[in-house]
């Protein structure tokens, strides 16, 4: 649930600084984040194939567990 609140929360401000700070109208600004968030979600999908068929379950968590940032 707190993942869907952060969700909307960044894509309100994002919309906002978009269209406040550099003056894009709001369709534009409502593409943008709409292809940033599609990307997102495509290289999630990507990232998750990678991981199953290529890396396998051993090879992934040894790479994530290793990333000093989580």
């Amino acid at each position: 649930m707190q993942c869907l609140i952060a969700e909307k929360d960044y894509i309100y401000a994002v919309l906002g600084h978009l269209v406040g700070d550099l003056h894009l109208s709001t369709l534009r600004s409502a593409i943008i984040v709409a292809n940033f968030m599609g990307t997102l979600n495509l290289l999630a999908l990507l990232g998750g194939f990678l991981a199953d068929a290529k890396l396998g379950r051993y090879m992934t968590v040894a790479i994530v567990g290793n990333n000093p940032s989580s």
